[in-house]
């Protein structure tokens, strides 16, 4: 097998990390995140180590492989940031040590250093590809050719440290010319590669459900808001009308909340809104539309539902919100209004489902609060 140009290899390595550093800080300008900071951050550091490595004889190798370990716990500190795990006590940060240690304590034999130092690296890159491969239900297919490339070049890593340890001695790092030597630096750049980018669409792809969440969610209570709720609802009067099929509208209203919140203030209100959407993520069907449409007031689509079955949901949605209280201990009521179709018809629109629902909540109003009226 012919061997690959080391210092090729290198270059390819501090120039590839340089570019892909600074095109990702013109991209993300206005938007640096603490994940993309120590991300970015981490390829101009790990530029310099791979710089410093490719120097033989003196400290310079030395700190080159501690600038490396370095850049590769900057790498996993920015993959907790991103998936939210706890970094307790510091631990992406503990290989790093290791290697200064190694560093400090092991004799100043090339060979031993080397063998050391593909662990260490091997023992970073394992993290990064476990803590990848972790994160079930995001991205699979991208997490899997992520991790997957660092099994790799873990392995590759521990397959050079079990060579170096069988021979017994080994020449600078730039100078070696062995077909191992150009392998695993290949698979390390593939590695890396597939991580770098790998890493860029992750980010991408969260910001953009983040701006997705922002543009069909309500912000207080993450229900659905208003325009998502007539965009779903409208969807699903014209499925119902092909198909022949019931749908049911309830209207929700929350009971004196102006009294709420001028007597337990704004907070107090927030809170009880919240409320309500957890309850009715407890009472409903995963089927239904649930929605915060202005205010106190809330709206449910209910398809395939006759005014029998409506009424079920309708009365043991009310009954547990007036059996819960909020997590501020702030006793609330409700009033729903009900609207029902045994089969949808042409003529029918999503408006006129909603005034009747309304109209029979406002009639539940009249009537006492805390009950369920069903439309004419």
């Amino acid at each position: 097998m012919p061997s690959l140009d080391i210092r090729t290899l290198l270059i390819v390595f501090i120039i590839g990390n340089l570019l892909v550093g600074s095109l990702m800080l013109a991209a993300f300008r206005g938007r640096l995140t603490a994940v993309l900071k120590t991300w970015i951050a981490s390829l101009f550091v790990q530029s310099l180590g791979w710089l410093l490595l490719g120097n033989c004889g003196g400290i310079l190798p030395l700190l080159g492989f501690v600038t490396l370990s370095l850049s590769y716990g900057m790498m996993i500190t920015a993959l907790t940031l991103h998936f939210g795990i706890s970094r307790r006590y510091g631990w992406p940060w503990w290989p790093v040590g290791i290697a200064v240690l190694f560093i400090i304590c092991v004799p100043a034999e090339p060979w031993i250093r080397q063998v050391g130092g593909n662990l260490i690296a091997a023992l970073q890159v394992l993290l990064a590809a476990a803590i990848t491969l972790w994160q079930r239900g995001q991205r699979n297919l991208l997490r899997v050719l992520m991790g997957g490339s660092g099994l790799l070049g873990a392995l590759v890593l521990l397959v050079r440290a079990a060579d170096i340890y069988q021979v017994g001695a080994t020449s600078c790092v730039v100078d070696g010319s062995s077909p191992e030597q150009g392998l695993t630096f290949l698979c390390f750049f593939i590695f890396r590669f597939t991580f770098m980018f790998g890493f860029i669409l992750l980010i991408e792809g969260k910001q953009r459900e983040a701006v997705t969440r922002l543009a069909t969610l309500d912000s207080l209570t993450e229900a659905y808001n208003r325009r998502t709720f007539i965009d779903l609802a409208e969807r699903e009067l014209q499925r119902s009308l092909r198909n022949g099929r019931p749908m049911s509208v309830m209207v929700l209203d929350l009971d004196n909340f102006k009294q709420i919140n001028d007597t337990h203030g704004h907070q107090a209100g927030d809170s009880v809104l919240q409320h309500v959407k957890q309850v009715a993520d407890e009472c409903l069907r995963s089927a239904d539309i649930f929605a915060r449409y202005g205010g106190e007031e809330f709206v449910v689509l209910l398809p395939d539902t006759t005014s029998q079955g409506a009424v079920v949901l309708a009365e043991r949605l009310r009954l547990a919100i007036a059996e819960n209280r909020a997590s501020c201990g702030v006793p609330v009521t409700a009033c729903i209004g009900v609207h029902s179709l045994d089969k949808v018809s042409k003529s029918v629109t999503l408006a006129e489902l909603l005034a009747q629902a309304d109209k029979a909540m406002y009639q539940a109003k009249a009537a006492g609060r805390n009950c369920v009226v069903v439309a004419d």
